[in-house]
Parts: C-alpha cells; sequence; structure tokens
C-alpha cells in the first residue's frame, strides 16, 4: 500500500484526427534551430542517421516505495547507452507525498527531475499555474538541492493545460518546456510528431481543451504521443491508461515493443513512455517493461535518454557517430555495455545461496526438512535443493535489564471532560503528564555498536511462564536461537542478501487534495458499555478449549471478562519502512522520552522495519529507548517466492543479531500481501510471537481484539492470500481500519487516507473520533500505523501537531496506555487491572 496518484486518461476515438502541420511555418526560411522548429512528421536528417531516442516520463510523487522498481529498470551500473553512458528518465514530481532525499538521489545520478505541480489538482487558469509552477520549482530547489536552472520540464496534473497562458507563464519562470498537450493516432502504423516550438501554436487537433493557439515564441511542446493498446484498437494517453489492458507479460511486452517499432521503423521521432509507476505494482507489468527496456539495449542505434537530452538534440540535431558533441550526453566514465546474455541474465534478480553441508548420519536421531526452491541460479553446475536444518530451540534466557520501579499516582475515576484543554489547558494537570505541545529532541547515537557474541538468531517463543507477582520479577521476554553455523555457511556467498525486487498488486490512495475545512464533534468518553457477547470462530469456546495464557478466541470480549473500569485502553503506533535520520528525528521530536504513560513508564512504539535504507545505529538507538522492533522484510518489497521470504528473513535477523537486537516477535507482510499458509508456517517454526498482516472490515461499533490463531479458517477474510490453516499459540494483531476524516472511506494507515484532515485541529478530531470508538465501548486495542509521511514531509507539520496535541489529551487519562505490541499480547497474555498496571505488576521501567 503506497501513496503515489495514480490518474488514468483513455483517449476516445474521434470522427476524424486533424493532423496536418501549419503551412505557415517554414523551417529554415522563418523558423531556424536552435530557438525555432516547425512541428512536422518528417525530419530533414536523413532517417538512417537519426537515433531513435526513447524516454521515460514518470508523473506524481517519488515515494519509498518506488526505487525498488526505478533501480531496477534503470541500474546505471549495467544498463547502458551506445556510447557507454547510463540510461536515464525524467521524474515529473509532484510535492505531497514526495521524498526530496531520493529526488536528489535521482538527480545526481543523471536523471531529469521535473515539475508535476505542488498540490495535484485541476490546473486551468493563469493564477492556478503561476502559483503551482512556481512554488514546487522552488521545493525541489529548496528540499533536493537542486539548482534552479537545471529544473526545465513542466507537466500538467491530468494533462490539463491553460492554454495560451501556460507556455507564457511557464516560460516566465524559466521553463524551457512543456510535456502536457496530447496527440493521437488512429493505428499503430500511424506516424507521430516530432518534438516543436510554439512560434505558431499547437498546429493538431486540440484534445484536452483549451490549447495554445497564438506564437509563443522559442518555447518548446513535447507530445503527449498515445500509444495503441496491445490489440491495436483504442490509444493510450499513459502507458498505464489503457482501455484493453494486457493480462500476462507477454502481452505487455508486446504492448510496449509493438508501439517501439512502429516508431523505429517509421520516422524515428522520439518514443515517449509517459506513466505512472503504479503500472509496475502489478509483477508480469513489471517484468515486461525490465525485457523491454533490456531488448532496446541490444539496439545499436537507440538511446533511452531524459527528455531533456531529447530536447538538446532536436535543438542540435546531431547525426548518431557524432553525439559526443552533445554536452548532455557525455559521461565521465562511459563503459562497455554488457553483453546480451549478461542481460538476459539481469532481467530477473536471482538468488545464489550457499547450501548446508549434508549431516552426516549420526545415533541421534536428527530432523531434516527439506524445501525445493523456486529461484534459478547462475551457475552451470547443478545444485541439490536447499536444505533447511531446523536445530532444537533451547529456552530463552532471562533479560539482565531490571529498572526501578517507582510508585504511580492514584488514578481518578472519571477522565476530565475537557476534551479541548489543548487549547485551553485543563487547571486540573496530571503531575506525570507533559503538559507542553513543544517538541523535544534527543540526539542521534555516536557509538559503534560491535557484534554481539550471542548465537541467538530467530524471533523469541511465545510467553508460556506464568504472571509474576514479586514487584521485583519482571514479566520479560527475550529470543530464542537457530544455528549460527548454518546461517553462516548458508549466506557465506551473499552477504548482501538480493532484494525482493517483486512487484505487488495495489497500493492504499493517496490522501485527496484540496481539503473541506470542518469540525467534526467531539463523542464524549464517559459511559460503560454494557457486556458483549463473545464471537467465536470455528468452535473456539474461550475458558473451554481455548485459555490463557497460549490461547484466546476471536472476538470482542475483553480478556478474562474484565470489567470495563479495571480494563486499560492501549494505544499501539507502529510505523513502517526504513529507519533513517529524517524519521528518527521527528519521531523523537514528537514522541521523545519525555512522554510517560500512568505507571510512568515511556510511551514507546513498534517500528516495523526494513533493513534497505535503514541506519543500523539509529534502529539500535530506538531499540535502546524501549520501542519495539519488529520485521517487514529486508528490503521491504513484497515478494511471492517464499524461499526468498525466508531467507531474506534469516538475513535481516542476521543484522539485527549482530547489532545486539535479540528481541524480535513480530511481522508485518509488506503493503499487507501475506503468502497464506506457506508464510504462515514459517512464522510458525521461526516461533515468532505475533502477526500483523492480516486486516478485518470497516464496521461500525466495538472492535476486534487480538487473538490467537488456534482455531483459524481462514473465513472473512478482506485481502488475498489469507491463511486458511490453524497455528496453535501464534497471535494475529488485526489491522482495524478507520474511516478517512470526512466519514466516507476506509483506510489502514492514519497518514494514508483519501479524505486527510488538514490542520491540526482537524487532526485531533480525526484521531480523537476513532479513539472514543474504542474508548466507550470494549477497549479494544487502537492501533494508529503509519508509513512514515506525516513524519518525513515538511507539507504535514500541522497533522503532527494534531497528533501531538492528540497525545497530549488521552496522556491525562489514568487508564490509557502507549505501548508497544509486544507488551500488548505480554498483558493480554496475564490480564491485569488498571490499578495493579500503574503499580508495576506486569511492566517496569
Amino acid at each position: 500500500m503506497t501513496f503515489t496518484r495514480i490518474s488514468v486518461f483513455i483517449l476516445v476515438l474521434l470522427p476524424s484526427i486533424v493532423t496536418s502541420v501549419s503551412s505557415r511555418c517554414q523551417q529554415g526560411r522563418n523558423c531556424e534551430l536552435p530557438g525555432c522548429y516547425c512541428s512536422t512528421f518528417k525530419h530533414e536528417m536523413d532517417k538512417a542517421k537519426i537515433p531513435q531516442i526513447v524516454y521515460f516520463g514518470f508523473d506524481d510523487a517519488l515515494t519509498t516505495v518506488l526505487p525498488a522498481y526505478y533501480d531496477r529498470l534503470f541500474n546505471h551500473t549495467s544498463k547502458r547507452n551506445p556510447n557507454g553512458c547510463p540510461i536515464g528518465m525524467t521524474l515529473y514530481v509532484s510535492h505531497k507525498y514526495t521524498q526530496y532525499q531520493l529526488v536528489n538521489r535521482y538527480y545526481k545520478e543523471g536523471h531529469e527531475i521535473a515539475v508535476h505541480s505542488v498540490t495535484h489538482s485541476h490546473i486551468k487558469t493563469r493564477e492556478d499555474l503561476q502559483r503551482e509552477a512556481d512554488k514546487q520549482k522552488k521545493n525541489i530547489a529548496k528540499f533536493a538541492k537542486i539548482p534552479l536552472e537545471d529544473i526545465i520540464g513542466w507537466r500538467s496534473p491530468f494533462l490539463e493545460t491553460a492554454g495560451d497562458d501556460q507556455a507564457d507563464v511557464l516560460k516566465g519562470l524559466g521553463y524551457k518546456y512543456d510535456i502536457s498537450l496530447t496527440f493521437k493516432k488512429s493505428k499503430l502504423s500511424g506516424q507521430v510528431p516530432f518534438p516543436f516550438t510554439l512560434d505558431y501554436g499547437w498546429t493538431f487537433y486540440c484534445q484536452i481543451k483549451p490549447c495554445p493557439t497564438k506564437p509563443h515564441s522559442g518555447f518548446w511542446e513535447f507530445p503527449v504521443n498515445a500509444l495503441m493498446d496491445f490489440k491495436d484498437q483504442y490509444p493510450c494517453g499513459y502507458v498505464d491508461g489503457c482501455y484493453n489492458v494486457p493480462k500476462t507479460e507477454d502481452e505487455a511486452y508486446r504492448y510496449l515493443y509493438q508501439n517501439f517499432k512502429s516508431a523505429y521503423e517509421g520516422n524515428r521521432a522520439p518514443f515517449g513512455l509517459h506513466m505512472h509507476a503504479g503500472w509496475f505494482y502489478t509483477k508480469y507489468q513489471l517484468d515486461a517493461m525490465d525485457r523491454f527496456i533490456n531488448e532496446l539495449l541490444k539496439y545499436d542505434d537507440v538511446y533511452i535518454v531524459p527528455v531533456r537530452q531529447a530536447l538538446e538534440w532536436m535543438e542540435n540535431p546531431t547525426p548518431i557517430n557524432e553525439l559526443d558533441k552533445l554536452s548532455t550526453w557525455t559521461c565521465l566514465n562511459p563503459q562497455q555495455r554488457p553483453s546480451s546474455q549478461h542481460l538476459q541474465q539481469q532481467q530477473r534478480p536471482n538468488m545464489i545461496v550457499q547450501q548446508p553441508p549434508t549431516p552426516k548420519p549420526t545415533s541421534t536421531s536428527t530432523t531434516t526438512t527439506t524445501t525445493t526452491t523456486t529461484t534459478t541460479t547462475t551457475t552451470t553446475t547443478p545444485r541439490p535443493p536447499p536444505t533447511t536444518v531446523r536445530i532444537p530451540v533451547p529456552d530463552p534466557p532471562r533479560t539482565t535489564r531490571k529498572p526501578a520501579w517507582i510508585p504511580p499516582p492514584q488514578r481518578p475515576p472519571v477522565p476530565s471532560k475537557n476534551f479541548w484543554s489543548w487549547v485551553q489547558p485543563s487547571k486540573k494537570v496530571n503531575p506525570t503528564t507533559t503538559s507542553t505541545t513543544a517538541p523535544t529532541t534527543t540526539r542521534a547515537p555516536t557509538t559503534t555498536m560491535a557484534p554481539t557474541s550471542t548465537t541467538t538468531l530467530a524471533p523469541t517463543r511465545r510467553p508460556t511462564t506464568k504472571l509474576p507477582m514479586k514487584q521485583n520479577e519482571p514479566f520479560v521476554l527475550t529470543s530464542n536461537s537457530l544455528n549460527a553455523q548454518y546461517l553462516n555457511e548458508k549466506f557465506a556467498h551473499n552477504h548482501d542478501m538480493v532484494e525482493a525486487l517483486q512487484a505487488f498488486t495495489t497500493t492504499p490512495r493517496a490522501a485527496a487534495q484540496g481539503f473541506v475545512e470542518i469540525t467534526p464533534r467531539p463523542l464524549v468518553a464517559n459511559k460503560i458499555p454494557p457486556p458483549l457477547p463473545q464471537l467465536t470462530n470455528r468452535g473456539c469456546i474461550q475458558g473451554t478449549n481455548c485459555e490463557l495464557p497460549n490461547c484466546f478466541c476471536k472476538g470482542k470480549t475483553t480478556p478474562e471478562n474484565m470489567e470495563w473500569n479495571d480494563t486499560p485502553q492501549f494505544i499501539y503506533l507502529t510505523i513502517d519502512g526504513p529507519v533513517n535520520d529524517r524519521i528518527y528525528q521527528k519521531y523523537t521530536q514528537v514522541i521523545g522520552n519525555s512522554r510517560k504513560n500512568p505507571n510512568r513508564c515511556p510511551v514507546a512504539s513498534t517500528f516495523f522495519i526494513s533493513q534497505t535504507g535503514s541506519s543500523n545505529q539509529l534502529i539500535k538507538s530506538l531499540y535502546d529507548n524501549h520501542n519495539e522492533i519488529a520485521l517487514k522484510g529486508y528490503s521491504g518489497i513484497p515478494t511471492s517466492n517464499v524461499s526468498m521470504f525466508e531467507e531474506g528473513m534469516i538475513a535481516q535477523i542476521k543484522v539485527l543479531q549482530n547489532m545486539g537486537i535479540d528481541i524480535i516477535q513480530g511481522w508485518r507482510s509488506p503493503q499487507m500481501k501475506p503468502l497464506g499458509d506457506e508464510q504462515f508456517k514459517i512464522l510458525e517454526t521461526f516461533k515468532y510471537v505475533y502477526d500483523a498482516s492480516l486486516t478485518t472490515s470497516q464496521e461500525a461499533g466495538p472492535r476486534y481484539w487480538p487473538y490467537t490463531m488456534d482455531f483459524n479458517d481462514g473465513k472473512n477474510c478482506v485481502i488475498e492470500k489469507c491463511p486458511r490453516n490453524s497455528y496453535k499459540g501464534l497471535w494475529e494483531v488485526p489491522m482495524s481500519p478507520i474511516l478517512d476524516y470526512l466519514g466516507l472511506f476506509p483506510c489502514n494507515f492514519a497518514d494514508g487516507c483519501t479524505n486527510s484532515p488538514a490542520t491540526a485541529n482537524d487532526t485531533f478530531n480525526f484521531l480523537w473520533k476513532e479513539f472514543t470508538q474504542h474508548y466507550t465501548t470494549n477497549k479494544a486495542p487502537l492501533g494508529l500505523h503509519f508509513r512514515q509521511i506525516w513524519f518525513t514531509h515538511p507539507f504535514f507539520e500541522d497533522n503532527l501537531r494534531g497528533l501531538q496535541r492528540f497525545m497530549d489529551k488521552v496522556g491525562e487519562y489514568r487508564d490509557v496506555y502507549f505501548v508497544t505490541i509486544r507488551n500488548m499480547i505480554e498483558w493480554m497474555s496475564h490480564p491485569t487491572t488498571v490499578n495493579q498496571l500503574n503499580k508495576g505488576y506486569l511492566w517496569q521501567c
């Protein structure tokens, strides 16, 4: 689930297409390069000397999920043009959700960065265009540290232009070209125009009105030349905007290659692929594009370059054998292109894993499980299928950390009814609650983590210990171990674990642009609900065939039928993705170590981390500050290959164990796309305590509590590949969707709603409404899930302030705890009243 806006454009056939070029423009007479070029279907240069230019233009925000696709398709090391320089692309970047450190990275790698507006809204007036084009150009310059003079291209959202004002405004802001006006042909064999200047206006049929009709001297227009679908029936304005969608990799590849051949064997006008990266979320389409690019690299007269390089060629047409005369067509270290055989090997990522030695037969009985891998290798010597040896796991060691216990203050019987005390602070201030909303800062750690000597390398086992009654014996979970020698042998030649560059099928909808300023009325959380009947699944009867601490039926009743007044309200924050400096600094400012729970222990969160893009030092710092580190896969990208899933998981565990992080209990599948029973069997084998990948349906009333999968049957599943079998003692912490700010659409992540809150006040109300839904009913744990957007993007500072105020407010409640998922399951395994919890019977710090 990412957050880029995917806009689909389907251009329908019109009765007639006006493709005649204006007779007023005569190249070489009243129009001369480099400042003027007439619209034409035939270039003056001999076609055999024209390089076939191919350019990719990707629209919308550059988010953390996209590098996995771009780095595979545009690998600047292995994929090079005939002149030895890396292939390139153009990114048309909108502001919201964009990670500007990635923008800077791709700029430094030689790709072009262009502008796609701030708000991605409908821009139809001069004033709107002036504001959007100016502001976003400055945003890119400021946040991505790109010189303003290097930002020369503009694409309008939805390909809607401001007519004649478009060229005037853009030229005045320092842009050199627009790439928003559309042209289509009626069949695959038809021709498309070359880019041209608007000295004589737009000379073709106006597909999306208005179009410029007046002269705009020296300003270039790159037409969005539509492709024809793979059936050659209808035009596709965008690669991902066809009416006839390819259903297989072969169909998708044929669709791309046939359109390329039409240009290559036709007039050799630059061949543009205008698209959104959402097309790659479907695996076979990603594979088809990779295959297509590799095929193009076999041509000696085909160049994959950014639009700005295509522009330089149009201004200074140069034969193929003289391209080194163009400044932007050269590079510092040109390299010979890899062979075709090597390119074919690079088409899909392969995983080469060192095989463990075959166990010698001994008198001791050893159980081995043979698993047939589905990955391919590039070696010529056949290898036997990898064998996974399961080593008996010893009992977990008890932690040596035992902080002192501090007597907490008494809990007031009823929470304050002043729900707006963050605006007008209540006179009655909790001595343990931080009343200020000013952020606190925490310095990044500077110590070097030495590798630990422990051999533990797997998630911890499930809790089976009885609830300790002595305050000097806290209930602590630690990790079990696998055979470290086996893992070292298995990954001896694979230290940099192959990243799973597989595509997922869907992504959460990006938040809508243009917010509505409304303030929903907060609910009053002061009534005690009636007891709820226990809802069970497939014969699970709590207390009869399912007993705590190892089994809990799926339902909406509190553990041990605890009364409402005695039940704590848990809020658990989860943050998905890599841990880098931006997320670390912002999280410590907003949450920090100053916020305390009613037992005076620090507020903590659960981080579902991917190793790729993370700082090990910052991960260790979060862990040392009582946050939970859980796993989301080595690269954070979904994979359909079970062997790759397991090997990536082991590699990530190994990295964390070497850092001294030996309490690893939870897993969440990237994009909430698990692999079904195959995945859950692995989680069970590795003795994970819980999974947090499944989603419940959005419904009014009480929410579900976490449950164990002893009686799982897979019914009522709302996502693909749900597990159908039961898994004894494995907890499931389902994601309960919340309604967006307008109460229209469900969203799994608080920062990924269709209708997002626009202000701090709106954000407070948005979160408060969901809190009261839990607090006034069965007090089921409230999960607030984040994909880092609020924490890393400057556009969402107001949302963070609203989150801070929400935490300030609920911090006044003496029965509300911000905990990790691990802590929450500890409590569910050994339910403890609020009064006991406040006295440190379960947790100490």
